[in-house]
């Protein structure tokens, strides 16, 4: 294996920021028709997206029937807006193509009423006539421009009056959905009748014909996945709390597992030895009676010690859940094989807690298709944007935390996809986290597929939030993206080797053991992975999982240490990338196609290959980027410069310290101009020029001058511009 250079967590200095000075702050005004500019990603969409066939899985990783290999960078879409007007879904499709999405997540769009496209009524599982031909055209106008559309089609379904013969206990679910507005979340993980109506749902879906492509759904290889459900699983304590509130589906929980026990124990009275009596608490095989509680806290680390007395009926309980999800999860997807759907499958989205559950839970969505995950990182009190305590920290600052730290459940043999995620406002940021996505996550460490969480409009959004906190269509977010998605889709950034895979053993499972430590915190959508690697791993190379029968040796890449007493920097194996925490945090990016640094960075020269980039704005995302499929810095003869910092809204007031948000402020959005000196290492008179918001061509252009080491230019506040085109 070969030498991961020392890592260590960036040293935080100055922990009370000076207030915002936004005098030379710019207003965002893009006066965008989504025409073409120079920024334009539409010619790089291989249009029509399903020319080559349903996407598969292969080696590890997704490539279309005809062997093509694929990556996803794509954003969710949600609700009815999968149904938006034909105008909308029009320039919707030029506003996704121009940025370099090729694929959305169509996501919760069967809820009934404005909030999705169901008819209502006493049947869930039948779609609005109109707005289903509205998503058809919409999906037509996406297919036409090589853009991929996979489902996510049911969060939280609400069942009807109509459907209540065919229930075990309607009137229960009617009064758990009531209570919390859950729907039949978490009882479906075992309730066969629950089962059969999703299931319903997503095959009419699937045997709909788009009269606008004239392919039934099934039929479409533009349908790039389709998940079985959206934030759910066995092990997840909304799964015990809906139990607890439906006693009809409590007994019927415990029925299953009494007659799980009696196939592997034959009576109670080998249960009591393999238990011990006293672990059934009473409970009996007879009666029906015993509970196999399911929430994954009941089976966390410090809980499933090999001295707790009720070890063995912990590990039965966990061992029944895992075997009845995938069991559902096996009929579902046999439903939707018949439709005749080749395309990949996704179980659920979500993780279960640490420890064993966390482990049985990952060999679910295995055995389903590939592995998609959720997380999101910073944030304030609540989904919407409103005054409250700020989250002050970056990612920049630890690395392989946060959004990247989602990567330690990545299988060696399947594609890894992040569907939601999000750099939250109001910390101020949040700038970072699409290349965090992009550099590290689908460039190092190899994953497939992005779903930023959410772009929900045709249009940018007036403010900053839209109105929640998740919002692609801000400058910081999609402002990126032209930038982002070539570096992507040319493989500019190259895979890591693994520096460690951790095996997990099925026979040591099956006794209740993982033969890893796995850690999962977890507040509300933003969650934090550790335990056998040192998160900063994931700056180094490769971190992956591997399913094995037997217990084998986990392998790391020079296993001493991960750090020194002196490593202040995180170099990847592959020499591309550097991440930099000698003082507060930056990485650089440094290929043939790409080169740029991100993090706060001010008065560092930054020597990379083709380009020496200089900033002076304390935080910024700056990436120099060849704008040709086929070419690097070295000979492209145009090349893009992206340089976005921080945003806010007008009026959006912060406490001295950075701590508190006091104020949200209003339109138009005030972007932070990045002041930074860029010399190329090149030959030839290139002419600089400042591009619009939108990324069309103005008349401003910059002074070159020749230095010594190349061609030199200042980019600023001057311009007030995220863009600057160098053409040759």
């Amino acid at each position: 294996m070969f030498l991961i250079p020392a890592l260590m967590l960036c040293v935080v200095v100055g922990l009370a920021l000076s207030a915002a000075d936004t005098a030379n702050w710019f207003a965002f005004a893009p006066d965008e028709d989504f025409s073409p500019s120079p920024i334009d990603m539409g010619d790089w969409l291989d249009a029509p997206a399903g020319k080559h066939g349903f996407v598969r899985m292969q080696d590890g990783h997704f490539a279309f029937e005809n062997g093509r290999p694929v990556k996803f960078w794509g954003a969710n879409i949600c609700n009815a807006r999968v149904a938006c007007e034909e105008a909308t879904a029009e320039r919707w499709a030029r506003k996704l193509a121009k940025y370099g999405i090729n694929c959305v997540r169509f996501h919760k769009f069967t809820y009934r009423g404005e909030a999705g496209i169901a008819l209502g009524g006493d049947d869930s599982t039948t779609m609005d006539p109109e707005k289903l031909d509205r998503m058809d055209y919409f999906a037509k106008q996406l297919r036409d421009r090589g853009i991929y559309y996979g489902w996510s089609p049911i969060f939280w379904h609400r069942i009807r009056p109509g459907e209540a013969d065919n229930l075990v206990a309607y009137e229960e679910i009617a009064s758990w959905n009531e209570a919390k507005g859950w729907g039949d979340h978490g009882l479906v993980n075992f309730a066969r009748d629950l089962q059969e109506i999703h299931q319903q749902l997503v095959v009419r879906l699937l045997e709909h014909r788009n009269p606008y492509t004239g392919l039934c759904y099934a039929e479409d290889p533009a349908l790039a996945f389709v998940e079985m459900q959206n934030e759910d699983d066995i092990f997840w304590g909304a799964t015990e709390a809906a139990v607890e509130h439906c006693p009809t589906y409590r007994r019927l929980m415990c029925a299953m597992f009494c007659a799980w026990l009696r196939r592997r124990y034959g009576n109670q009275e080998r249960l009591e030895e393999a238990w011990g009596r006293e672990a059934l608490h009473g409970e009996s095989l007879e009666e029906e009676s015993i509970y196999p509680a399911p929430c994954h806290e009941h089976y966390a680390p410090h809980v499933l010690t090999e001295d707790n007395p009720e070890r063995a009926r912990l590990v039965d309980q966990a061992l029944f859940l895992h075997e009845t999800q995938n069991r559902f999860y096996a009929r579902f997807a046999e439903c939707i094989r018949e439709t005749g759907y080749r395309g990949p499958l996704i179980g659920s989205c979500w993780q279960a807690g640490s420890g064993l559950p966390h482990v049985l839970n990952l060999r679910s969505d295995a055995l389903v298709g590939f592995i998609d995950r959720h997380n999101y990182f910073g944030g304030s009190t609540g989904h919407k944007l409103v005054p409250g305590k700020v989250a002050t920290g970056a990612m920049v600052e630890n690395p392989g935390s946060g959004l990247l730290g989602s990567g330690m459940q990545q299988l060696e043999d399947r594609p890894f996809a992040l569907s939601e995620w999000m750099s939250l406002i109001p910390n101020e940021w949040v700038a970072e986290g699409p290349p965090i996505v992009a550099v590290y996550g689908l460039g190092l460490q190899g994953w497939d597929a992005s779903y930023s969480f959410a772009t929900n409009y045709a249009d940018w959004t007036p403010t900053i939030e839209a109105p929640w906190v998740y919002n692609v269509d801000s400058p910081t977010q999609l402002a990126q993206y032209p930038a982002l998605a070539r570096m992507v889709f040319r493989g500019d950034v190259s895979e890591g080797k693994p520096v460690a895979i951790l095996k997990l053993a099925l026979s040591e499972l099956e006794k209740g053991r993982t033969g890893v430590e796995q850690t999962v915190e977890q507040h509300g959508d933003v969650k934090r992975f550790g335990g056998a690697v040192p998160r900063d791993a994931l700056a180094a190379g490769r971190v992956l999982v591997r399913f094995c029968q037997e217990p084998e040796e986990h392998e790391f890449a020079e296993p001493a240490s991960w750090r020194a007493a002196e490593g202040l920097r995180a170099t990847a194996g592959t020499g591309e990338l550097v991440w930099d925490c000698s003082e507060r945090g930056y990485f650089t990016v440094d290929t043939a196609g790409t080169q740029a640094v991100v993090g706060f960075a001010a008065g560092k020269r930054l020597t990379l290959s083709d380009v020496i980039i200089e900033p002076q704005t304390e935080f910024a995302s700056l990436f120099v980027t060849a704008l040709e499929p086929e070419q690097g810095l070295a000979d492209s003869r145009s090349i893009l410069v992206t340089a976005v910092a921080r945003a806010q809204n007008t009026g959006m007031v912060y406490s001295d310290d950075r701590t508190q948000l006091l104020e949200v402020g209003r339109a138009p959005i005030l972007l932070e101009p990045v002041e930074a000196t860029i010399t190329l290492k090149r030959d030839g008179r290139p002419t600089v020029r400042a591009l619009d918001h939108a990324g069309g061509e103005t008349e401003v252009l910059l002074p070159v001058d020749r230095q010594p080491e190349g061609l030199q230019f200042a980019i600023g506040g001057d311009y007030a511009t995220l863009y600057y085109l160098i053409r040759y």
